[in-house]
């Protein structure tokens, strides 16, 4: 699986029967690429930013902080404050990214604005962000293989309800449509 709903537009329309979403960025060392990525970015107010920086090749590492940077730089101050964290163990990716999601659920969900929890996490490899998706459908990690990425492409993972209760469902895979304009 390579790309699913490479629509022109955003990805992030229907907020209204949305509890909570998890976007994956799969980070890029082209700068034009970092600066249409947070423009996608910027149509979805986020309340978590996570970096991964495992240090496994400490070029990834950096074209993660650096589009995570303009991410951050391109979001518009909301009614919650963006939190910002680096996760500096791959292994733990996953149990991070989820608990991030249902802590940024249950801010939201008493906010007095209604609006949907949105986790953004900027990957520095393929194999993580493979791993955040198969995970988070509950697929086999035999899964990670059968799934490719793009550097700057973003994968958004959408909850209708509750994330610690209910499924996922998966609103694009691997986007590029952003990094064409």
């Amino acid at each position: 699986l390579e790309c699913l709903n490479q629509s022109p537009s955003h990805p992030f329309t229907g907020d209204e029967q949305l509890a909570a979403r998890l976007v994956v960025i799969f980070a890029t060392s082209d700068h034009s690429d970092q600066d249409a990525v947070a423009a996608l970015v910027s149509h979805c107010q986020l309340d978590n930013l996570l970096t991964v920086e495992t240090g496994s090749a400490q070029a990834a590492g950096a074209h993660a902080a650096d589009t995570a940077d303009k991410i951050a730089a391109g979001q518009t101050p909301g009614e919650r404050p963006l939190q910002r964290a680096s996760v500096r163990d791959a292994a733990s990716l996953l149990q991070t990214a989820r608990a991030a999601v249902t802590d940024a659920y249950s801010k939201a969900s008493s906010a007095a604005v209604q609006q949907a929890a949105s986790v953004c996490v900027v990957v520095e490899s393929a194999q993580q962000a493979a791993h955040l998706l198969s995970g988070t459908m509950e697929l086999p990690s035999s899964a990670d293989a059968m799934i490719r990425f793009t550097p700057g492409g973003a994968t958004v993972i959408e909850w209708s309800k509750n994330p610690a209760t209910s499924p996922a469902a998966v609103k694009c895979i691997n986007s590029r449509a952003h990094l064409q304009m």
